[in-house]
């Protein structure tokens, strides 16, 4: 509730909030990059989970690494996490996000890159897991390649498996932890980068039907932790904010948020693992920068005298 009252003090106006935004990454963290770069997406990656990743990739002894931290937009959901990390100019389109026209689905991610830095590439981990060494070696030699993980997400945002929850989150840490080392040591990159789309919140008890909240009829999308609508409209338990306030989006929309962690009640999806709010899970995410440290060779060496005539 702190957090959401201090968000409030400001309006949620992140440009009023001196902190890394997340629709800046691509600008601030990407585009002044020159070197080979890799930026791997982990879907519904927390701080929490980012930092435990930290503490085991410090167990290699040549891997150089340090986290920050990026403040995603609200609503904090996949579709605007992913489109946020881009380059271009974004329009919402009520939730068909475009950037500089083109539609941010996964199958257009490469084309959006390749926009800014011609020899870049948008990936999915699964392909890059079954796919050949070669052909790794091949597409880690491109400047820019942008990999999207999920298996938190896939696992936690499922009625059906959102009990799993943290053991997509272990499996997602081994996963990574040595997706990082193979690019450092076999496909020599250097420069790795690792980020999150939006974090979670979590209860381990389900929750009933009497402990949700209704969300209004009239409503351009909804879900358990938010809604949007084309008009402002009081919210009398929770928080009313304009969509322009925390993306880069200029539309007149409005995003509606419960107070503190509640849920609204939505059929055929899970309340236990939830995103899309405001809460410090859910927003804070992780940025780690990862690079590969140089070993200098250093010995003694005998020099020879090739030329043993006169030198000049």
């Amino acid at each position: 509730r702190k957090w959401l009252q201090a968000l409030d003090q400001v309006d949620f106006n992140y440009q009023a909030i001196q902190t890394p935004k997340q629709y800046d990454f691509y600008k601030t963290e990407v585009a002044a990059v020159h070197q080979k770069l890799v930026v791997i997406i982990s879907d519904a990656m927390r701080y929490e989970v980012g930092a435990e990743l930290l503490s085991k990739m410090h167990a290699d002894t040549k891997n150089t690494s340090g986290m920050r931290h990026l403040l995603a937009s609200i609503p904090s959901k996949t579709n605007v996490g992913m489109a946020q990390l881009l380059p271009g100019d974004k329009t919402f389109n009520n939730g068909d996000i475009l950037s500089d026209g083109i539609a941010t689905a996964s199958t257009n991610r490469t084309k959006i890159l390749k926009a800014y830095k011609p020899n870049a590439e948008a990936v999915q981990f699964e392909s890059v897991a079954k796919a050949k060494q070669s052909e790794n070696r091949e597409l880690f030699k491109k400047d820019l390649v942008y990999v999207y993980h999920d298996v938190i997400d896939a696992i936690g945002d499922t009625r059906k498996s959102e009990r799993k929850t943290f053991d997509a989150v272990r499996d997602a840490i081994l996963e990574l932890e040595k997706f990082i080392k193979l690019l450092h040591g076999s496909y020599n990159v250097a420069n790795v980068l690792i980020t999150s789309d939006h974090g979670f919140l979590y209860n381990d008890e389900k929750l009933e039907d009497k402990e949700l909240e209704k969300i209004p009829n009239e409503t351009v999308i909804s879900h358990n932790r938010f809604y949007i609508t084309n008009t402002q409209e009081e919210n009398e338990l929770g928080y009313t904010i304009p969509l322009e306030n925390t993306t880069d989006f200029n539309e007149e929309a409005y995003v509606h948020i419960p107070f503190s962690i509640n849920r609204y009640r939505k059929g055929g999806v899970g309340h236990q693992f939830v995103h899309g709010g405001a809460s410090l899970q859910e927003l804070v995410t992780p940025l780690i920068i990862s690079t590969r440290k140089r070993v200098e060779v250093a010995r003694k060496v005998n020099p020879s005298l090739l030329n043993k005539g006169k030198l000049r």
